[in-house]
């Protein structure tokens, strides 16, 4: 009978960045890495290959193992990474700072991810180099740092002509400096966050200069109008090979570059405005101002065509606009999920009436408007709290009656309801539509001007589909807490969350609890198959990151 055993696997089968964990964690890290020979003979001569040793970490290396590999490693490229996630790694991190000095022409990728002062003390007294740095083999240099240090500033004169990825964090101004270093034909993937300091146009001269980028992130804080931000181009920048594109600016930042590109190309897609830190006027989003309607212009230039390549089939406003469709990304990426081809997200910087609930209306349905293959509309109505944010979870407030809370929760959804962009006469048919879906707070159901812009708007899609589909409604019941009295029975004051130290109105009891549900007859739309849920369970926030692409 034949046998079934399957053979062992040598050492030589072991993965080498197995291999190195595991040797790694074999001893403590006081003793010589050169005592491996009391190992068998497959081991010790698979710890001989230079490539077992081009890995080194603040992790992981101890200082000992740090020279032994720059020894081991022979000529091959070597992979840093620097951290500062644990205590006592000062003078690790002080000696790789130096071999990363000593060695860049050797140095493939850096990576160095600082969080507090650490790095910045680790480098007192260092002598950098003052002049140019030529790093030939570099292909991934990726910082995450606060505030200024010198190796941060070391890294800003490093000459890498065959940089692939490129990744700053927190850089400010010096991310110009950045990408006027990396600019060139290798290029392929460059995020930039928390930037700011230079202009727009400067941004966009050294993006031109390189053709063969295919992600690009960047996440911008307050730009500068320098007199050669004011030249206008005549010609867009092209980036013919740009598939995925993340950005985060003011409005007109953002409006001003989104019109300054060619991306014909793009797959998939994260907008986010940003409110203007110092424009009062700047701050506001609302749809009928002249600077947001060029901004919503932009946007749909660059939207439009990745949506009619991706099929797109889905709309879902929660704590972002996310469009979906049927066609698979060319490359997928961590950050968006299957099926998702962009996201328009909303910042905190803006306030509760800087209008941008209107604003997400107006994009939702001037999507809607262009594409007929949108099989599903989701709307979960979101708030904006008074720390600003845009959050999904619905509490009851301690600062309003329960009559005022539907008042406004009734007139926002029926806002969400009564789109400018979307009529009768404007857009085209939707025939493929099967599923309109809405989750609010039942408070806001008990409004009839809140149940007449819903079912106006479903006899308007019921209209465009030609055919039947299924409305789901999903009202939550909110309860309240007490969280403040003033000593009476009947009544507690609620604090204003703008002026805590002159509480103005009482609640009572009965503000507190649920209340009865609306009558929801008015909801009746012929060729709609509406169906409710009653819910007391806290809808999900999704994730804030702004995402980077690896």
């Amino acid at each position: 009978m034949p046998s079934t055993r399957v053979p062992r696997a040598t050492i030589h089968h072991v993965p080498l960045e197995v291999l190195d964990d595991i040797l790694e964690q074999a001893f403590p890290p006081e003793d010589n890495p050169l005592r491996f020979s009391h190992v068998c003979q497959l081991w010790y001569r698979r710890c001989q290959r230079p490539t077992l040793w081009t890995s080194l970490s603040t992790e992981h290396s101890t200082v000992a193992m740090m020279d032994e590999s720059i020894i081991r490693s022979g000529t091959k490229l070597l992979d840093v990474r620097i951290t500062t996630a644990r205590r006592n790694r000062r003078p690790k991190i002080r000696h790789l700072v130096w071999i990363a000095m000593q060695y860049i022409h050797r140095i493939r990728s850096l990576q160095c991810s600082a969080v507090g002062s650490d790095l910045a003390i680790a480098c007192e007294s260092m002598s950098f180099a003052t002049g140019w740095v030529f790093a030939p083999q570099l292909r991934k240099l990726d910082v995450k740092v606060r505030g200024f240090n010198p190796l941060l500033h070391w890294l800003g004169s490093v000459l890498a002509p065959a940089l692939e990825k490129g990744y700053i964090y927190d850089g400010g101004a010096t991310a110009y400096k950045f990408l006027d270093l990396w600019r060139g034909s290798c290029l392929r993937v460059v995020s930039l966050e928390i930037i700011h300091g230079f202009a727009i146009e400067e941004l966009l001269q050294l993006l031109g200069a390189c053709p063969g980028l295919r992600n690009l992130g960047l996440h911008c804080g307050k730009l500068t109008r320098s007199a050669t931000s004011q030249i206008r181009r005549t010609s867009p920048v092209a980036l013919s090979k740009l598939v995925y594109l993340a950005v985060a600016m003011s409005v007109k930042d953002l409006t001003d570059f989104l019109d300054s590109l060619d991306i014909g190309a793009l797959a998939q897609i994260y907008i986010m405005p940003e409110a203007e830190e110092d424009d009062v006027h700047g701050r506001a989003i609302h749809p009928h101002e002249d600077q947001t309607r060029r901004l919503m212009s932009s946007i749909l230039r660059i939207l439009n065509p990745a949506l009619y390549r991706g099929h797109c089939t889905s709309i879902s406003l929660r704590e972002r606009l996310t469009f979906g469709g049927t066609v698979p990304s060319p490359e997928p990426n961590d950050y968006f999920a299957d099926g998702e081809i962009a996201m328009i997200g909303f910042s905190s910087s803006f306030g509760r009436g800087d209008g941008l609930l209107d604003f997400a209306r107006e994009m939702m349905f001037a999507v809607i408007a262009g594409h007929s293959t949108l099989r599903t509309v989701d709307v979960s109505v979101p708030v904006l709290d008074h720390d600003g944010g845009w959050i999904l979870q619905r509490e009851y407030p301690i600062n309003v009656t329960r009559a005022a809370f539907a008042e406004r929760e009734g007139s926002t959804v029926a806002a969400l309801f009564s789109p400018e962009s979307w009529s009768d006469t404007c857009g085209i048919p939707l025939p493929a539509l099967t599923l309109v879906s809405l989750r609010c707070v039942s408070d806001a159901l008990s409004r009839p001007a809140t149940l007449l812009a819903i079912s106006s708007c479903l006899r308007r899609f019921r209209a465009k589909a030609g055919n039947s589909f299924r409305f789901a409604l999903v009202a939550q019941e909110v309860q309240g807490n007490l969280i403040w009295e003033d000593g009476t029975s009947t009544g507690y004051w609620a604090v204003d969350a703008e002026t805590p130290a002159t509480p103005s109105i009482i609640v009572y009891q009965h503000d507190l609890d649920v209340p009865a549900r609306p009558d929801l007859s008015a909801l009746s739309v012929p060729r709609v198959n509406t169906s409710v849920t009653w819910t007391m369970d806290q809808e999900v926030d999704g994730s804030w990151d702004f995402p980077t692409f690896y």
